[in-house]
């Protein structure tokens, strides 16, 4: 028998992301001893300094908390992870826990892995992409909207904003365009320019 491919299922700690490995084990490995691929299961744990940013007297007991708590959160994302592919009848299932950015540690996987076929599992909800979006803010808007708790009230609360703010611009120009009325003492052009 050839060499199984690489699967990396990359997993964040949302139950829309278990609901994908879920989904990944029911599709690629419905007989698991006869599957093609060999899983190994990815999750990014963020670095102390990228979830508290004080300085000062006690700040080094604090990150040796905070490191604590987040190994303890991925090491449990990982066995809830492991208890749903022992459900699923896979057992022959590599686990990782990589420290840093999400993004980075998906694509060193896969590097590093030569993985053939990667999935994860937010379904737009999760940490993934959150972050993906927070990445793309302006500084002034990442402060307002780093708060929120997941990538969809985030972008819930990103388009009401701004859709509130197109509206009132519509509403704008709309009430310009009615109240405009032409004068014979100008050029029609020069009226037009300056209604734009």
């Amino acid at each position: 028998m050839a060499a199984k491919q690489v699967m990396i299922f990359a997993l964040d700690d949302s139950d829309h992301s278990y609901y994908a490995l879920g989904w990944t084990l029911d599709h690629f490995f419905p007989n698991p001893s006869n599957s093609y691929f060999k899983l190994i299961i990815v999750h990014a744990r963020p670095n102390p300094t990228s979830v508290v940013s004080i300085a000062g007297p006690g700040t080094s007991d604090m990150f040796k908390l905070v490191e604590t708590d987040l190994k303890k959160a991925a090491q449990k994302t990982i066995d809830k992870s492991k208890e749903l592919c022992k459900s699923k009848g896979v057992s022959n299932v590599a686990c990782e826990i990589i420290e840093g950015d999400a993004r980075n540690v998906i694509c060193e996987a896969v590097e590093k892995h030569h993985a053939s076929i990667l999935a994860m599992g937010s379904h737009g909800y999760g940490a993934f992409k959150r972050n993906y979006i927070l990445s793309g803010l302006q500084d002034d808007l990442y402060n307002i909207y780093s708060g929120t708790k997941t990538s969809k009230e985030l972008w819930g609360a990103l388009e009401r904003k701004y859709k509130a703010e197109d509206a009132g611009i519509k509403k704008f120009f709309v009430a310009r365009f009615l109240d405009f009325k032409m004068i014979d003492s100008m050029s029609v052009v020069s009226q037009v320019q300056e209604f734009k």
